[in-house]
């Protein structure tokens, strides 16, 4: 049960959003910011479900508030129009596809003495309120963060996030996950699935303990694409009076990763650390093509037993027979969502669970819902799943094209930041760690792909963005 601060945290946000845009004066940063530090440090499970609003949480409030003020702002320079009949194409997958799943789902559920209830207008107007809260940080990233600057500063304030955020978990590693219970009162998740190893799983403010790790993952290689772009990270780094070596930094980072016991973050962390450190950039885009591509896939993959199952399997057990027997019940479920989901397999089955398996003499929930992606292929069917898997993908796709003949002016930030896109999609096929910077990043690659031209690559480099300090004349 949340304490009083916890929910009166979230009810003085909107003031909070106003001070983080009065003392940032640099737009793009008070952006990111917002976005970035309300998700690390605002309570997990907590909001407001208000009658036919969808509920206002830690991910929507500071969402909503940031484009209020953005849309007031009198020195605005951005536009969240979409453009191009791609972008709106699936624009309107995603919105009006709920919109007809909740539509057509009317139909009650009768399992043993459960009654699980059929959509109502209701629920379709809802769920399109939903869906565009839900796309606030993409439409935002596309609108204001498409310069190589701009991208820059996601990554750096990703970072330095990162690296206050292991004071916490270090702490948690050693006294358990307590901090979320300590300033709001009550844990959001299980405590037994932090229990690993003979210690704990750090969570700090987050959901999960896979969470933190994916996070913490996620600022290691950061930091490593930051040391690709030595030069420009040393001009921002004086202008905002922090020298850091970014070497030491990631290793500190690879060290706390290891401390959050997740085995999955720290194998995509061992993979991505050679592919920025070592390739160039256009192989980089190369590489997260191909990951977008397989997350893409995936259902028809799983769908069609293509997906190699058993020889993971086998190499999980190599490691650990307790995490041999955790994937075989994610896939077990899968399998039987699955086959569930491919009754409805258009529009999918909707809201109030009814994607769900339950036992046909009790009506118990048996439902294990792990991987992000078969529930929105439940729920939302092929149309949903294609549209927000595809606002996801298609701007690496587009990346590459862009720069396609144009490679000497691919930063390797651009190139960094498709390969963490990539790897989060990749993260969704097992679990459902997204976070709202994971949306900022694909509207910013997409816009920087279709916004920017090479004339304007080749001027506004991030060696040119910030001005130079001036010489000493004697």
């Amino acid at each position: 049960m949340p304490n009083s601060f916890a929910v009166l945290i979230l009810l003085i946000w909107p003031l909070i959003g106003v001070l983080i845009f009065r003392m940032i004066k640099d737009r793009e940063q008070a952006i990111i910011a917002s976005l970035v530090w309300s998700y690390l440090f605002l309570p997990s499970g907590v909001g407001f479900d208000l009658p036919a609003v969808p509920p206002l949480d830690k991910q929507s409030i500071p969402a909503l508030v940031l484009l209020l003020l953005l849309i007031f702002s009198r020195n605005q320079t951005g536009s969240i129009v979409p453009t191009g009949r791609l972008l709106w194409l699936l624009l309107v997958l995603f919105i009006g596809g709920r919109f007809i799943t909740e539509a057509i789902n009317s139909d009650p559920i009768y399992v043993a003495s459960i009654v699980i209830p059929g959509s109502s207008m209701r629920d379709a107007l809802s769920g399109i309120a939903r869906s565009l809260l839900f796309l606030l940080p993409f439409l935002i990233g596309y609108g204001f963060l498409y310069s190589k600057a701009a991208q820059f500063k996601l990554l750096y304030t990703l970072l330095i996030g990162g690296l206050i955020y292991s004071v916490i978990l270090l702490i948690e590693v050693r006294v358990s996950p307590q901090f979320h219970i300590w300033v709001y009162g009550f844990f959001p998740h299980s405590f037994l699935q932090q229990v690993r190893a003979g210690g704990f799983r750090p969570v700090g403010f987050l959901w999960h303990g896979l969470y933190a790790a994916f996070f913490v993952m996620t600022c290691c290689v950061t930091a490593c694409i930051l040391l690709r772009e030595r030069k420009f990270a040393k001009r921002l780094q004086a202008t905002a009076k922090i020298r850091m070596n970014l070497g030491i930094v990631a290793i500190y980072m690879l060290f706390i990763l290891v401390l959050c016991k997740t085995l999955g973050s720290l194998v995509f962390c061992l993979f991505l650390l050679p592919c920025v450190l070592l390739l160039t950039p256009k192989m980089q885009v190369r590489i997260a093509a191909v990951l977008v591509s397989i997350a893409i896939l995936f259902p028809v993959l799983r769908g069609n037993d293509l997906f190699p199952t058993q020889t993971i399997l086998s190499m999980a057990r190599s490691v650990s027979d307790k995490r041999a027997d955790s994937l075989w019940v994610r896939f077990t479920n899968e399998d039987k969502l699955l086959e569930r989901a491919n009754i409805r397999p258009v529009f999918g089955w909707g809201s109030w669970g009814r994607n769900r398996i339950y036992s046909t003499t009790t009506g118990r929930d048996l439902t294990i819902l792990d991987g992000y992606w078969i529930g929105v292929f439940g729920t939302a069917g092929w149309i949903g799943f294609l549209a927000q898997f595809g606002l996801l993908a298609v701007p690496v796709f587009k990346i590459l094209r862009r720069y396609r003949g144009d490679e000497a002016n691919l930063s390797p930030i651009t190139s960094g930041l498709c390969l963490l896109l990539a790897i989060s999609m990749v993260e969704l096929l097992p679990n459902s760690t997204i976070f709202p910077w994971t949306w900022l990043i694909a509207g910013a690659l997409w816009a920087h792909a279709v916004k920017t031209s090479p004339v304007e690559d080749a001027v506004a480099s991030p060696r040119e963005v910030l001005p130079k300090r001036p010489r000493t004349v004697l």
